[in-house]
């Protein structure tokens, strides 16, 4: 006979929750003006990047603009970064390709978001997601594994707006 606590061990979607989040706010802690560093600057174009004081959180971050639109593409690397709204420390990386038109309205951005980690401190220990978000604000891609296995994360679709991290206003 088992007695309770059988199903204690099983991921929920509020637990992948949690952990994407952790990867967003990583990524939103390295991207806030205050943080990022002038490499390269020219008349429609600038790279920029960040580097924690631990080491454990890099950005890189280039920025183009034309007459219509702001395109920012870049990398989040987690080198054992600690978030510090959950216990999970995060090791791998965040890809994306965003763009925004001129006006920089975080609400009308576009693009792609590819996170590849591996996590320590809690029930997630392998996340991977893809979002595409398209023109009109929406997904058109949203997939997500959470320690190999596919997660329906669709009633989180609001949540995870990763737009609501990126503060083009900002870079």
């Amino acid at each position: 006979m088992f007695i309770g606590g059988c199903r204690s061990g099983r991921v929920t979607d509020d637990d992948v929750l949690v952990a994407i989040e952790a990867s967003m706010r990583g990524f939103d802690a390295s991207i806030n003006e205050e943080n990022l560093n002038v490499h390269n600057a020219r008349k429609n174009s600038i790279d920029r990047s960040f580097i924690n004081s631990d080491h454990t959180l890099v950005l890189n971050l280039k920025i183009t603009k034309n007459d219509k639109l702001v395109s920012v593409s870049g990398d989040c690397l987690f080198a054992d970064y600690q978030d510090q709204q959950s216990a999970y420390r995060l090791t791998g990386n965040l890809i994306y390709q965003l763009s925004f038109p001129i006006s920089l309205k975080p609400e009308a951005g576009s693009g792609e978001v590819i996170c590849k980690i591996g996590l320590t401190g809690g029930k997630i220990k392998v996340l991977e997601y893809h979002f595409i978000i398209d023109a009109a604000g929406q997904f058109s891609t949203f997939a997500v594994l959470a320690n190999g296995r596919p997660v329906n994360m669709s009633r989180y679709k609001n949540a995870l707006n990763f737009m609501r991290y990126m503060h083009p206003m900002s870079v």
